[in-house]
């Protein structure tokens, strides 16, 4: 009984204003502290202006889509459009844009949701982008507690017909986890010589010319780096972190 009596005073005390002098008064919450995320699974549509949900994707869980458009008529930029779900838009994080070789327009976003009821229940994400050629890449990520925000954290991009410069990300290190950090990479063949620095935690690849990988730092973040070889007429790459709380 003594036991218990302890662990009751514990709980209640982490709940307890404390006021330390000289600080503001802070108010602790224990459950609040440490998210983790997981992986959950990936989705992609090609063509289309809409597509499903990951299968499985919960209320609470993040959703990030990775969307990409490509004009091959003309360097003109295909038009910025806002993924919707159920319960209305998500919240831009990435948008980045180029012509490679001179003879096509290219724009890849990155877009985030937490899910609600709503949106699981309607299923679909629409209003994706839509031009000559277009692809979307959608992946699930569940908590273990409820996530208050999300923001991006870096992003950049490189479109080229040579050699693509890496990307390497900046400032990721000063962050509290968790982090999420995507790789976009995009070319006309088929790739072969693609790397992301530290090693990513898995990939969604519907093609071998196209592919999303990713790492998840629930704790002590590192900046990134993504490198891939000149692979033809058309070599997208984009990084984009996130951070959750």
């Amino acid at each position: 009984m003594k036991h218990i009596a302890a662990w009751r005073l514990l709980l209640a005390l982490a709940f307890v204003l404390v006021t330390v002098p000289g600080r503001s008064a802070v108010m602790f919450d224990p459950y609040r502290f440490g998210i983790n995320l997981t992986f959950v699974a990936g989705r992609e549509a090609g063509g289309p202006s809409s597509m499903d949900l990951p299968a499985g994707s919960a209320a609470g869980d993040v959703v990030f889509v990775v969307n990409e458009a490509i004009n091959t008529d003309s360097t003109t930029i295909p038009t910025l459009t806002t993924p919707t779900f159920g319960s209305g838009g998500a919240t831009q994080l990435t948008n980045d844009t180029g012509s490679p070789s001179g003879n096509v327009g290219i724009r890849v976003t990155v877009y985030g949701k937490v899910l609600n009821a709503t949106d699981v229940s309607d299923g679909q994400i629409t209003n994706l982008l839509s031009d000559n050629a277009d692809n979307a890449i959608a992946l699930t990520f569940r908590p273990d507690k409820a996530i208050t925000s999300f923001s991006n954290a870096y992003s950049g991009g490189t479109m080229t017909g040579g050699d693509p410069a890496d990307i390497t990300s900046s400032g990721l290190t000063t962050l509290a986890g968790p982090v999420v950090i995507l790789g976009l990479f995009n070319a006309d063949t088929a790739i072969t010589s693609d790397t992301f620095t530290p090693t990513e935690n898995g990939e969604y690849a519907p093609s071998t010319s196209l592919f999303v990988k990713y790492r998840v730092y629930n704790s002590s973040p590192t900046d990134t780096t993504l490198a891939m070889g000149d692979e033809g007429a058309r070599n997208v790459l984009v990084l984009s972190a996130q951070q959750v709380q």
